[in-house]
């Protein structure tokens, strides 16, 4: 169930398919770094840009979906960049690029 879903939400934002990505979202979807809540499919294409920077598709790049760790009914790829519920991602942490190695 985790990984499918996270297969087609990192394929979606990896190509650019927006609606591959959506359809595999779970709103409102929690956007780390302080940048809040994206409540509709709307607004997730609207802030596209801000939200699926080259450094968050570079970790997204790294994700193994089989290989998730689950916590709580939550299950998370790349380090816990991207939470997945049942429906979807549920929160992006937005990776700050500058102190990666």
């Amino acid at each position: 169930m985790f990984e499918a879903r996270a297969r087609h939400f990192i394929d979606g934002a990896l190509s650019g398919n927006k609606n591959e990505a959506a359809s595999a979202t779970s709103f409102p979807l929690n956007i780390g770094s302080r940048r809040g809540l994206i409540r509709t499919r709307q607004e997730l294409f609207r802030r596209w840009d801000e939200i699926f920077t080259p450094c968050l598709l570079s970790r997204l790049k790294l994700a193994v979906p089989h290989e998730m760790f689950v916590h709580d009914g939550l299950a998370m790829v790349s380090n816990g960049t991207v939470w997945f519920d049942a429906k979807g991602a549920t929160s992006i942490d937005t990776p700050n690029c500058k102190r990666v190695s």
